[in-house]
C-alpha cells in the first residue's frame, strides 16, 4: 500500500470533518475524483480505521469503507487482489474487537456485515461464523457486545436471505441448522448478566430474525415465542433504568412483531403485552418520555391486534387503565390549566405527554373496536369520574367522551339506554347518559372542566348534528356565556360555538343572530390590558380571535340570507386581520404564526360570508379579496396557501364564469389561470426537511419523502432502500442509523403542513373545474397528470382528494360535451349510449390508475371515497363508462362485501376466520360505500343486472342481521331498494326472499332501517310482476306504525313516515281494489304535506291522480285537506322543487279541473294563480 495514498486520504477525511463549507466541498470533490474510484481506497480506509488516533476519523472511515465495499455491486472490492481481500477479511473482525469507541465499533461491525453479504453467499469466508459464535459466547463482555452487534448487523444486511447459505428446513416441525444456531446464541445473549447493550442488541437481532420467518413453520414460531418473556424482561429492565435509547430500540422490535403476518404474538401473548404497555405507561414515577413510548406501543398493539383485543374483550380493562393516565397531568399541563405557565412554556412540550397520548389511544379504541365494547364501559367510568372531587378526573371523563364520538357516534345516538328497547320506546345513550355529563361539565365550578366540556360539545356537533341542534335552547346560551370576555373558557367555548353554529338550521339561528353577532364581534376588540401583554398573552389573545372569527363565519353559514344586514359591519371588522403577517417573519414578530393563522381563518370566514349573502352583495369586495388571497400565496406559509385555495374554490362556486374571466385587467393572467398555476405548483412540491442537514441526510429525507423508504416498524426489517431517480451508488447508500439522534429524527420528519396543503389543493382542482366549466379546459390535462401522480402518495388525505377530483373532472368533462342520453343495459347494447371520444380518452387515462390504486390501497377511507366517486360517475356517464371494466369494478364491490379487500385485511386474523359481525363504525362506512357502487351498477344495467344480482343479493343481505350495526342494516336495505329501482320488473324472480327480508326490516328497532324498508317495500310492490295482493293487508299492518309520529320525533322518524306514505301510495296505485281506502286514506292524508323526503311526492301524487280518475268519490270528502297540500307543493317560494316537471304539470291540470267544479274552494286555498287559462 502506497503510504502517500493513505496519508492523502487521511488528510482529506480530516478536512471533510471541518465546519468550513468551502473546505468540505473541496475535500468531498477530491475524494470522489482521486480516491473513491480506486480499489486501493478500501485497503487505505481499513488501515485508517485500524490506526487513526481520532475517533471521528475512525468512525468516518468505517462509514466510507462500508460504502466503498458495496459500491456498484461490490465492483471495487472484487477488483482488489485476492490476497488483499483475504487479509482484510482476517484483519477487520479483529479491528472491531480491538476498538474502544462504541460508535466506531458499531460502524466497523457494519463493514464486516457488508462484506459478509457478498462473501458468505459465495462460501468464501468460512471463518466468520465460527468467530461470530466465539464472540457471542465469550467470557469477555466487550467481545459479547461486539458479537451481538455483529450478529444483528449481519441479520439486518440479509444473512438469512443469502442464496445458497441457508440450509433448507426439512419440515415445519424441525429447525434448520442455521436457525437452531441463531436461537441458541440469542437465547444466551438476551439473558446476558453483565451488559444491557448485549441484551438490547439481542432483542434487535430477534426482530430481524422475525422478518424472515414464515407462518407455516410451527417450530420456528414456537421457539421464538418461548423467547418473548425474556424480551419483555429486557424491556422492563430498560424502563426501570430509564435508558431511553434501549427502550426505544426494544419497542421498535415489538412494533415490528405486531405488523408481521407471522403469528408470533398469539391470542395468549396479546393480553400480556397490552397489560405490560398499559402498566408501564401508567406508572407516574417514570419519566414522561418513557411512559409515552410505552403508550405508543400500546396504540400499535390495539391497531394491529384489534381482532384479538376484540375477541378477548380487552376494551373495558384498557379504558380503566387509560382514564387515570388522562387524569395524570405533567407539571407543564397543570401550569397551562391553572394559567401559571410562563412565556418559556410553549405548547410543544404538551403534545406528547402521557395524558394526551392516552387520549389518542382512546380515540384509536373507539375507531377500531365495535362501539358496543367501548361506550358502555366508558360511560360507566366517566359517570364515576364526573362525581369525583378531582378536577383532573372530571376533565379526563369529558375529554375521553369527546374523542370517542368520531368512532362511536352512531351507537351513541341510536343505542337504547339501559332498560329501553324498541323504536321510540326510550332514550338513547346520548340523551340519557352522555348529555347529562356534558351539560354538568359546562356548569362545573372549575374552568378546566368547563373547557373540556366545550371540547366535547365540539366533537358531538361534528358527528351528531341533529342531536346537538335539538338542544340549542340549552347549549347556545351556555356556550355564549362561557365565551364571554374575561372567561378562561373563552377559546374552547368559541371553538364549540364554531362547531355548533356550523350545523344549526337557518330557522333556529334567526332568534339568536343579533345577540350572537354583537357578542362575538365585541370579543374582537382589544381591551386596556392588551397594551402591556407578554408575547405569550398576545399569542393566546390572537388564538382566541381566530376562534371568534371562525364562529362568526359559522354563524353566517347558518344564517344564510339573514346575515345580509350584518355583512357590511362584519367585513369592516375583518379587514385588519386580512393583512396580518405582511412584511413580517417569525423572527421579527413573536406572534407571527398565530397572526398568520388568524389571517387564514378570516379568509375562510369571508368566503363563507360570500355564500351567505350571494354574489350581488359580495361583488364589491371580490377584487380586493382576490388580491389578498394571491398575496397569501407568496407569504411562505402552507396554512395561508391552503386558505387561499379554499377561497378560490368558494369564489368559483359563487361567481362561476365571472370568477373564470376576472382578474385580467391591465394585462393580468386572470384569477383562474393564477389559481391553477398556484395549485399545480403546490401539487408538485416536495415534503421534506432540508434545514441544516448534511447531504447524506438530505438524500435520505428525499427518499423517505417520496415514499421510497419505509420506516422499519411499518415495513418490516428486510425492506431495502431504493435509489432516488438519478442517484449514484454512493448517494443511495445511506443508512439512517449512520445519523445521530436529532439528525436521524429530522430525516424521518415529514412536513405535515405541506401535505395538508396539497390535500386541499387536490380537492380544489375538481371544485374549480365543476364551477368554471369550459374556461378550465386548457388546464385539464396538466391537472389530471398531477393528480394521478399523487395516487401513490404516502398521505391518505392526498390520495382521497386526488380520487375525488379525478372523478369530478371526468364527470364535468363529460357534461360539457353534450352527452347522449343513455338507457340502462350492458355496455355496447343498442340505446345505452356512447362516450365522446375525448371523454373516452380521459376515462382511459384515469380509470386504470384508480383501479390500480384500489389493488394496493390499505386505507378504508380512500377505498370508500373511490367507491362513492365511482358510483356517482357511473350514474352520470351511464353504461359506456363500464365498457371493458364491468367485471373489474364489480369485483371491487364483491371483495368489499366479502370483507376481503386489502384495506379490510386484519394481519391479526387467520385466513380461514370469518370476519366478525360486530365491527367498528368506520368499517361500516366502507360497506355502505360498496352498497352505493352496487346500486349504481344496477341503475345503469337495469334488467341486465339480473345475473349479477344473484351474486350480490346474499352478500348484501348478510349485513341485515341482529348482530350488525345500524349502519350495516340500514345500508343493506337501502341498497336493495336502489337495486329494485334500477332493475324494475327484472327483480320479479327474487320477490319472495326480498319481501321476507323487508318484513323483518319494517319491525326493526331503528327508525332509519324502518324508513328504508318502507321505501324498498313500496318499490318492490310497484315493479314486481308477481301478484302481491295476498300480502296487502300484512304490508299495510307492517307500515301502519310508521304513521304514528310523536311531536318530538327525530328527522329520521319523520322521513320514515314520508317513505311509508310513498309505499302505501304505490300499493293503492298498483291495486286499488285490494286496499280498504276508508281505513287507509285518513292516516295517509293526515301525514301530508311531506316534510323530509320530497321524492315520495311523486308516487303520492301518482296515487292521487289515479284515484281522481278511477274513484273520485273516495277523495271528495278529503278535498279540504288536499287543496292546502296542493298549494304548499306548488308554492314558488318553496326552496326546493318538491314535484318534478311531469308531476307538477299534471297537478296543474288537476287544479284547473277542480276549479271548474268548485272555484270557491280552489280560490280559498290560494290556488287561483295556478289555474290554467285564468
Amino acid at each position: 500500500m502506497d503510504p502517500n495514498f493513505v496519508t492523502g486520504l487521511h488528510a482529506l477525511l480530516v478536512q471533510s470533518t471541518m465546519s468550513d463549507t468551502v473546505q468540505l466541498k473541496a475535500a468531498t470533490a477530491q475524494l470522489n475524483r482521486d480516491y473513491y474510484k480506486n480499489p486501493a481506497c478500501i485497503s487505505a480506509l481499513a488501515q485508517i480505521l485500524a490506526s487513526s488516533p481520532e475517533i471521528a476519523i475512525r468512525q468516518l472511515s468505517a462509514i466510507e469503507l462500508r460504502k466503498r465495499v458495496s459500491q456498484r455491486d461490490y465492483a471495487l472490492w472484487i477488483a482488489l487482489p485476492q490476497p488483499e481481500r483475504e487479509q482484510l477479511k482476517e484483519k477487520l473482525p479483529q479491528v472491531v474487537l480491538n476498538e474502544a469507541s462504541k460508535p466506531v465499533r458499531q460502524a466497523s461491525a457494519r463493514v464486516v456485515a457488508a462484506l459478509a453479504s457478498h462473501e458468505l453467499g459465495l462460501g468464501t469466508w468460512p471463518a466468520l461464523l465460527p468467530l461470530l459464535e466465539q464472540c457471542c459466547t465469550s467470557n469477555t463482555v466487550a467481545h459479547r457486545e461486539v458479537g451481538s452487534f455483529l450478529l444483528f448487523a449481519l441479520l439486518e444486511d440479509g444473512l438469512l436471505s443469502l442464496e445458497g447459505f441457508v440450509v433448507a428446513q426439512p419440515s415445519p416441525d424441525t429447525l434448520s441448522p442455521i436457525m437452531q444456531t441463531l436461537f441458541t446464541l440469542l437465547r444466551g445473549l438476551i439473558a446476558d448478566p453483565e451488559s444491557a447493550d448485549v441484551r438490547v442488541t439481542a432483542v434487535r437481532a430477534l426482530g430481524e430474525v422475525a422478518g424472515y420467518m414464515e407462518p407455516d413453520k410451527a417450530v420456528e414460531v414456537a421457539t421464538y415465542q418461548a423467547l418473548l418473556p425474556a424480551m419483555l424482561k429486557v424491556l422492563e429492565s430498560e424502563l426501570a433504568d430509564a435508558r431511553e435509547d434501549g427502550v426505544k430500540k426494544v419497542l421498535d422490535v415489538f412494533e415490528t412483531l405486531l405488523v408481521l403476518d407471522v403469528p408470533i404474538l398469539s391470542a395468549n401473548h396479546v393480553p400480556l403485552l397490552v397489560e405490560f404497555f398499559l402498566k408501564a405507561g401508567g406508572e407516574e414515577s417514570r419519566e414522561p418520555d418513557l411512559r409515552v413510548m410505552a403508550l405508543n406501543a400500546l396504540g400499535w398493539s390495539i391497531k394491529y391486534k384489534k381482532s384479538k383485543i376484540q375477541s378477548t374483550n380487552l376494551a373495558p380493562g384498557l379504558l380503566n387503565g387509560l382514564l387515570p393516565i388522562v387524569a395524570s397531568l405533567t407539571q407543564s399541563e397543570q401550569a397551562e390549566l391553572d394559567g401559571t405557565a410562563g412565556d418559556d412554556d410553549g405548547d410543544d412540550d404538551l403534545e406528547d405527554s402521557p395524558s394526551r397520548t392516552a387520549l389518542r389511544i382512546i380515540d384509536t379504541i373507539a375507531t377500531v373496536l365495535p362501539p358496543s365494547q367501548v361506550i358502555p364501559p366508558l360511560l360507566q367510568i366517566a359517570t364515576a369520574y364526573m362525581a369525583d372531587p378531582s378536577r383532573d378526573k372530571r376533565r379526563a371523563a369529558l375529554l375521553a367522551l369527546g374523542v370517542s364520538v368520531e368512532g362511536c357516534s352512531e351507537y351513541m345516538g341510536s343505542a337504547p339506554a339501559s332498560g329501553a328497547s324498541g323504536s321510540g320506546s326510550g332514550q338513547s345513550l346520548l340523551d340519557s347518559q352522555v348529555w347529562p355529563l356534558v351539560e354538568a361539565g359546562l356548569r362545573d365550578g372549575d374552568s378546566a372542566v368547563r373547557r373540556a366540556a366545550c371540547t366535547s360539545v365540539g366533537c358531538l356537533c361534528e358527528w351528531l348534528e341533529e342531536a346537538c341542534t335539538s338542544r340549542h335552547a340549552t347549549l347556545l346560551p351556555a356556550l355564549m356565556t362561557l365565551a364571554g370576555r374575561g372567561q378562561r373558557t373563552q377559546r374552547e367555548a368559541c371553538v364549540a360555538l364554531d362547531a355548533f353554529l356550523e350545523v344549526l338550521p337557518e330557522d333556529i339561528i334567526g332568534g339568536y343572530l343579533a345577540e350572537l353577532l354583537t357578542a362575538l364581534i365585541g370579543l374582537l376588540e382589544d381591551d386596556a390590558s392588551s397594551a402591556g401583554a407578554s408575547d405569550r398573552q398576545r399569542k393566546a389573545r390572537t388564538k382566541v380571535k381566530s376562534t371568534v372569527v371562525g364562529a362568526i363565519g359559522s354563524a353566517a353559514h347558518a344564517a344564510k340570507g339573514k346575515f345580509v344586514q350584518y355583512f357590511e359591519e362584519t367585513m369592516r371588522r375583518m379587514e385588519p386581520f386580512l393583512i396580518l403577517g405582511k412584511n413580517q417573519t417569525e423572527e421579527t414578530t413573536p406572534v407571527y404564526e398565530a397572526e398568520v393563522e388568524l389571517r387564514g381563518i378570516a379568509m375562510d370566514a369571508v368566503g363563507t360570508f360570500s355564500e351567505a349573502v350571494g354574489k350581488d352583495t359580495f361583488r364589491p369586495y371580490l377584487p380586493q379579496m382576490m388580491r389578498q388571497a394571491f398575496e397569501g400565496l407568496e407569504m411562505g406559509s402552507a396554512r395561508l396557501r391552503e386558505c387561499s385555495f379554499l377561497f378560490f374554490g368558494v369564489m368559483a362556486r359563487v361567481f362561476g364564469e365571472e370568477f373564470a374571466l376576472g382578474g385580467k385587467e391591465q394585462g393580468g393572467e386572470g384569477w383562474l389561470a393564477g389559481a391553477v398555476a398556484a395549485l399545480v405548483k403546490s401539487l408538485q412540491q416536495e415534503e421534506k426537511n432540508d434545514g441544516g442537514l448534511g447531504e447524506d441526510a438530505k438524500v435520505a429525507a428525499e427518499l423517505f419523502g417520496t415514499g421510497e423508504v419505509s420506516s422499519k416498524s411499518a415495513a418490516g426489517p428486510s425492506t431495502p432502500a431504493k435509489k432516488a431517480p438519478g442517484a449514484t451508488d454512493t448517494e443511495a447508500d445511506v443508512d439512517v442509523e449512520d445519523l445521530d439522534g436529532e439528525e436521524g429524527d429530522a430525516v424521518l420528519e415529514v412536513n405535515s403542513a405541506i401535505a395538508v396543503e396539497k390535500e386541499i389543493a387536490a380537492d380544489t382542482v375538481g371544485t374549480l373545474f365543476a364551477a368554471t366549466g369550459v374556461h378550465f379546459l386548457p388546464y385539464v390535462e396538466q391537472c389530471v397528470l398531477e393528480l394521478i401522480q399523487l395516487l401513490d402518495h404516502y398521505y391518505e388525505g392526498i390520495r382521497k382528494s386526488s380520487v375525488e377530483s379525478i372523478l369530478e373532472i371526468v364527470r364535468t368533462f363529460n357534461s360539457l360535451g353534450e352527452p347522449v342520453e343513455w338507457a340502462p343495459g350492458l355496455p355496447g347494447k343498442e340505446g345505452t349510449g356512447a362516450l365522446h371520444k375525448n371523454v373516452k380518452d380521459l376515462v382511459g387515462h384515469c380509470l386504470p390508475a384508480l383501479l390500480e390504486l384500489y389493488e394496493s390501497e390499505d386505507d378504508k377511507s380512500v377505498v370508500s371515497t373511490l367507491c362513492v366517486g365511482l358510483a356517482e360517475t357511473i350514474n352520470s356517464l351511464g353504461p359506456a363508462f363500464l365498457e371493458g371494466r364491468l367485471d373489474v369494478i364489480s369485483d371491487i364491490a364483491i371483495q368489499i362485501l366479502e370483507q376481503k379487500a386489502l384495506c379490510q385485511q386484519d394481519p391479526d386474523q387467520d385466513e380461514d376466520d370469518e370476519p366478525l359481525e360486530d365491527q367498528a363504525e368506520f368499517d361500516s362506512v366502507l360497506i355502505s360505500s360498496a352498497d352505493d357502487l352496487v346500486a349504481s351498477l344496477a341503475n345503469v344495467l337495469g334488467g341486465d343486472f339480473t345475473t349479477a344480482f344473484q351474486r350480490f343479493f346474499p352478500l348484501i343481505s348478510k349485513f341485515y342481521k341482529k348482530g350488525r350495526s345500524l349502519s350495516d342494516r340500514s345500508s343493506a336495505i337501502g341498497c336493495l331498494a336502489e337495486i329494485i329501482s334500477g332493475m324494475k320488473g327484472a327483480i320479479s324472480p327474487s320477490t319472495q326472499p326480498l319481501l321476507e327480508l323487508f318484513y323483518q326490516a319494517l319491525s326493526d328497532e331503528a327508525d332509519e332501517v324502518q324508513s328504508n324498508a318502507a321505501f324498498a317495500t313500496g318499490l318492490l310492490v310497484e315493479h314486481s310482476t308477481v301478484d302481491l295482493t295476498p300480502q296487502y293487508m300484512h304490508l299495510l299492518q307492517a307500515l301502519r306504525p310508521l304513521f304514528d309520529v310523536p311531536s318530538d320525533a327525530t328527522a329520521q322518524r319523520l322521513t320514515g313516515r314520508d317513505n311509508a306514505v310513498g309505499a302505501v301510495s304505490r300499493l293503492i296505485a298498483r291495486n286499488t281494489a285490494a286496499v280498504p281506502l276508508g281505513q287507509v286514506l285518513p292516516p295517509l292524508l293526515a301525514a301530508l304535506p311531506l316534510r323530509h323526503d320530497f321524492l315520495e311526492n311523486r308516487p303520492l301524487f301518482r296515487c292521487i291522480f289515479h284515484l281522481f280518475r278511477v274513484a273520485p268519490q273516495e277523495l271528495v270528502p278529503y278535498l279540504d285537506q288536499l287543496l292546502p297540500v296542493f298549494a304548499h307543493v306548488l308554492n314558488p317560494e318553496t326552496s326546493e322543487d318538491q314535484l318534478g316537471t311531469e308531476t307538477r304539470a299534471e297537478l296543474l291540470n288537476l287544479v284547473t279541473a277542480l276549479n271548474g267544479q268548485d272555484p270557491a274552494k280552489v280560490q280559498a286555498a290560494g290556488l287561483g294563480p295556478f289555474v290554467q287559462g285564468a
